[in-house]
């Protein structure tokens, strides 16, 4: 008779991590829930948590939404997706979204607290859109990650061209309250998806619209690359643009209006789209 055998002391965990991504409805100039597909979350980082949330392992995704992590088999573990881009070799950047109306918690996506088993494993993760048909009726886990795709493309594109530009850290501020009023930014009140930087804070954050049935800009790749151009614009060149509020039909001031400009060629640049 054998002995029998013990299990490996470490097994590896690994998976494809996705988001909902909703297409632009070119018919009502809204959103085409019809047309869902899942597309890879790309650079983020991913966790191995045990049961009382310390992290026993992490990796980031690559292009194709991919990632493994090694655990001590037969060990709880829970996979969680963090809503950042994060690289702090080479060409460096620190990316997160955060909800501004809960104390700017960042987003994350976790999987379900099961065990690690005796062998190697896949745990493949989706962030849905939460969309039940005729409104939402669960968690839109899928638009923190719908925001960070088009950075993801932004900030490599540079990188390409420069791989050890430093770009500061910023926030993109996203709630499902976050709404086209103007007031209490704790609250929701954005007015537009906007990037702003109070007087005196080095730190500058973009706010996106996300209420539902009025204007939700998660996916609405353009608008979130313009805003990080703006960014780019104030904390990584010079620019002499006065900002403000502004609308379709305004007559700016050229130095607002070349910013502006400059926003939407970028979005144009970097998504391969010229169409705004």
């Amino acid at each position: 008779i054998s002995a029998p055998v013990a299990p490996p002391a470490n097994v590896d965990i690994s998976g494809t991590v996705t988001y909902d991504s909703v297409p632009h409805n070119v018919a009502t100039s809204g959103l085409n829930y019809g047309a869902i597909t899942q597309e890879p979350v790309r650079g983020a980082t991913v966790e191995a948590l045990n049961s009382s949330g310390a992290v026993l392992d992490s990796d980031v995704t690559d292009a194709s939404g991919d990632y493994s992590v090694t655990v001590a088999s037969n060990t709880s573990v829970r996979i969680q997706v963090k809503a950042e881009l994060l690289s702090t070799t080479g060409a460096m950047w620190d990316v997160k979204v955060t909800d501004n109306t809960n104390g700017h918690a960042l987003y994350a996506l976790q999987g379900s607290l099961t065990s690690s088993g005796a062998a190697n494993s896949t745990r493949d993760l989706n962030a849905a859109s939460g969309w039940g048909g005729a409104s939402y009726t669960t968690t839109r886990a899928a638009a923190p990650f719908a925001i960070l795709d088009p950075i993801f493309e932004a900030v490599t594109a540079f990188a390409a061209v420069d791989n050890t530009v430093d770009l500061p850290a910023v926030e993109f501020r996203w709630s499902i309250n976050n709404r086209a009023e103007s007031g209490d930014l704790t609250t929701g009140q954005i007015g537009t998806s906007s990037y702003q930087r109070p007087a005196g804070q080095v730190q500058g954050n973009v706010y996106i619209l996300g209420h539902e049935n009025n204007d939700t800009d998660e996916y609405d790749s353009h608008v979130v690359v313009h805003e990080w151009g703006h960014y780019f614009e104030d904390r990584m060149s010079r620019s002499d643009s006065i900002g403000g509020q502004h609308s379709g039909g305004d007559r700016l001031d050229p130095r607002v209006a070349l910013g502006e400009g400059f926003g939407n060629a970028l979005s144009g640049m970097i998504l391969g789209d010229p169409i705004y």
